[in-house]
C-alpha cells in the first residue's frame, strides 16, 4: 500500500518522540558532593509550553523530552508548509492537514506533559526519593588545575543516584 498522504516520516517522528521523550536529563553529581532537585513550577512549566512546544519540559530540566517535542512541531509545520503548495496547486490539501493535525498535537500533548511532570518531579523530591537518571554530559576538556589540582573533564554518559 502506498502512502499516498505523506505520513510516514511524521509517524516516524511521532514514534520516536513516544520512546524517547520520557527520558529525563540529569544533573552531574559526584558521590561527595549530594545535589539537591529544585521544585519545578508546574504553572511555569504549562505557560512556558504553551508559548513553545518543549519549553515546559526545558524548565522542568527534560531536555530530550523538550527538544524531541519542539523537533515534532518544527517538522510537522514543514509538512504543513510542503502540503499548502499541494493544496493550492492540486486540491489536494491531505499533507496541509496532517502538519496541522501533528502541530497541533505536539503542542498541546507539551501543555499537558509540562505541568504532570513538574508536580511529579516535585513529589519525587518531597519524598526523598532518588532515581537512577543517565543522559549526556558536557563539559571542558580534562584540565588539572595547578594551584588547586581539581580536575574538570568530559564525559558523553553522566549517572545520578
Amino acid at each position: 500500500m502506498s502512502d499516498p498522504v505523506g505520513l510516514r516520516p511524521l509517524s516516524i517522528v511521532l514514534l520516536t518522540t513516544v520512546m524517547i521523550g520520557s527520558a529525563h536529563a540529569a544533573e552531574g553529581q559526584t558521590a561527595s558532593e549530594p545535589t539537591e532537585e529544585a521544585p519545578k513550577s508546574a504553572v511555569g512549566a504549562f505557560a512556558l509550553s504553551m508559548m513553545i512546544p518543549g519549553a515546559g519540559q526545558a524548565h522542568n530540566g527534560q531536555w530530550g523530552k523538550g527538544g524531541l517535542m519542539l523537533g515534532g512541531g518544527l517538522v510537522s509545520a514543514g509538512v504543513a508548509l510542503a502540503g499548502a503548495g499541494e493544496c493550492d496547486s492540486s486540491g489536494d490539501c491531505s499533507q496541509l492537514t496532517a502538519g496541522l493535525v501533528g502541530m497541533f498535537g505536539f503542542w498541546v500533548w507539551s501543555m499537558i506533559d509540562a505541568p504532570v511532570s513538574a508536580n511529579s518531579i516535585n513529589r519525587r523530591i518531597e519524598a526523598g526519593q532518588v532515581a537512577l537518571e543517565i543522559g549526556p554530559q558536557l563539559i571542558a576538556p580534562q584540565l588539572i588545575v595547578p594551584s588547586g589540582g581539581s580536575r574538570v573533564g568530559l564525559s558523553l554518559v553522566r549517572v545520578k543516584f
